[in-house]
């Protein structure tokens, strides 16, 4: 059986598992009696707390130091089996007094919020994400994070790791089992917050796109949709983004989605010259069609830090076949070498990194050991690697998912040819069978940076729907600190995310990218902001 059937299989199962969970009648808690504890050997580093299940809960003091709580990452412990148990994480809010008592937490009858982790879901030895509801005022506040189950598990129950050092949760106060007390350690975990506010009145950084519209017409592409009709940006956005620069808010830029900068400069000479002149870094990524030996020596006399050619290919055969209406693929490696050439001979290896990228998919995984090669032989320092994400109905059979034996010997291969020949292959993990689905990752994007179109269209991220305002409606600094915005990140980390945040691939592991599908067939956005944001 495939990756994909077991994967199929495995959601089923932990379906299974959680309807019978919540269709069981639960016993409530035992109540732990106030009675002093006594403090636990803290002469290591890292331990566990001990098993989380009936007859044995935790439960971790924090001062909180932001407001805006929303959730908590937690790495758990398996013992190298499946999760059999749920576990129910709450949080309370406590009396000031009790931050420094010995005593088991006298706990309110009702918690502020409350999520419970269902058998199958955790990964053993990682970091597993729960998000409650955003709850806001939360700065300075006492709380108790208590970790419970209901049940008693016939095999060894998870645990939770604890740490006394820089990976200890923030605002530590105390660690409560029912062994003892733990005064230095604390949950080795993270807390999550969801603020509507921003430290600024823009995106520190944005990632730009002067045209809608490519030189090609790629297999894989995620921005078909912006792409409908070839529009330019105008020069009033351009005048906009510029005085944003020059007022020090805006301080680094991305360069291609909708259309490739360099085209769109091939298109309207001038389009490069007002990237380089604005003096801030600038990481330019372009299928390198309309790299001349002019837009080279543009790019060296400027502040761009990085330079990546997305090439996908190693023969011209599958190149044209994923890149439709690329010239001849030797063109492009040979573009990569004088860029190469230009940053060696301008004395810029220091500040300028150049890598070319690598799409992985059924159709071009059995190249890649020949493009470490024909990387290495251009000069490159990298060599950067992403599985597909799926967005519309022709990716799904391309996914790697499908066949995990085969895309991890070729990582491995390809691995050890770079090495030999001195290039980074920045490719991820392999592919392996693990108990356990895992959980969304945390977003940072709506805090950090946005998506500029040529039309206008401001969007949160580069996911498909993601468009949260437009230019010609609203400025840059209106759409980024209004309202839509604001909600956006109140939600985006909590129990209740938009739609589109919740079925984000770039929140999930490799090992469960293929079933996404936000596009139709012909790249129309199924999913957006629009639904529920």
């Amino acid at each position: 059986m495939g990756q994909a059937g077991r994967s199929i299989i495995a959601v089923a199962s932990q379906q299974l598992r959680k309807a019978i969970f919540l269709a069981v009648p639960k016993k409530k808690l035992d109540e732990e009696p106030a009675v002093s504890r006594q403090q636990i050997d803290e002469s290591f580093s890292y331990r566990i707390c001990g098993p989380i299940d009936r007859s044995g809960g935790i439960i971790q003091l924090i001062r909180c130091p932001k407001n805006c709580l929303s959730g908590v990452s937690i790495q758990f412990g398996t013992h190298c089996r499946a999760q059999e148990i749920p576990i129910t994480v709450e949080i309370f809010a406590l009396d000031q007094a009790q931050g420094s008592s010995a005593e088991w937490p006298i706990l309110p009858h009702d918690a502020l919020a409350s999520s419970t982790v269902f058998p199958g879901e955790l990964v053993d030895n990682e970091y597993h994400h729960i998000y409650f509801q955003n709850l806001g005022d939360t700065e300075g506040g006492l709380f108790a994070l208590r970790l419970t189950s209901s049940e008693l598990s016939s095999r060894e129950a998870p645990t939770a790791y604890v740490s006394r050092g820089s990976d200890r949760i923030a605002g530590h106060c105390g660690l409560h089992t029912r062994d003892g007390v733990f005064v230095s350690h604390g949950l080795k975990a993270n807390l999550i917050f969801s603020s509507p506010e921003v430290s600024a009145s823009s995106p520190p950084g944005i990632l730009y796109s002067p045209l809608t519209s490519c030189n090609m017409n790629c297999t894989h592409c995620i921005s078909r949709h912006s792409r409908k009709r070839a529009v330019r940006m105008s020069s009033a956005i351009k005048e906009e983004i510029k005085g944003l620069v020059a007022a020090g808010k805006i301080t680094w830029m991305f360069t291609d989605y909708s259309g490739d900068l360099l085209f769109a400069d091939h298109k309207k000479p001038g389009e490069l010259d007002y990237v380089t002149e604005l003096g801030i870094a600038v990481h330019i990524d372009t299928n390198g069609a309309y790299l001349t030996d002019a837009r080279i020596a543009k790019i060296m006399a400027s502040k761009v830090d990085a330079v990546s050619l997305s090439i996908d290919a190693a023969t011209n055969e599958t190149y044209q076949t994923i890149r439709i209406g690329a010239p001849h693929l030797d063109t492009i490696f040979e573009a990569a070498a004088r860029l190469v050439e230009a940053r060696a001979a301008s004395g810029r290896e220091h500040n300028l990194v150049l890598s070319v990228g690598f799409t992985l998919m059924r159709s071009n995984i059995h190249e890649l050991p020949l493009f470490v090669e024909r990387a290495a032989r251009a000069g490159v320092d990298s060599i950067g690697c992403r599985h597909l994400e799926v967005y519309h109905a022709p990716m799904q059979e391309e996914s790697l998912v499908h066949e995990p034996e085969r895309f991890n010997a070729v990582r491995r291969d390809a691995l050890a040819l770079a090495g030999a020949l001195g290039v980074h292959l920045n490719i991820g993990d392999a592919f392996q069978e693990r108990f356990g689905s895992g959980s969304l990752q945390p977003c940072l994007l709506p805090w950090e940076s946005a998506t500029v179109l040529a039309n206008g269209d401001v969007m949160a991220c580069c996911v498909p729907g993601a468009k949260i305002g437009n230019l010609t409606e609203d400025t840059l600094e209106g759409i980024w600190t209004g309202e839509r915005y604001r909600r956006l990140r109140e939600r985006v980390n909590s129990s209740n995310p938009p739609k589109l945040c919740g079925s984000c691939q770039f929140r999930n592991a490799a090992n469960r990218y293929g079933g996404h599908n936000s596009l139709h067939r012909e790249g129309v956005v199924t999913q957006s902001f629009d639904d529920d944001l």
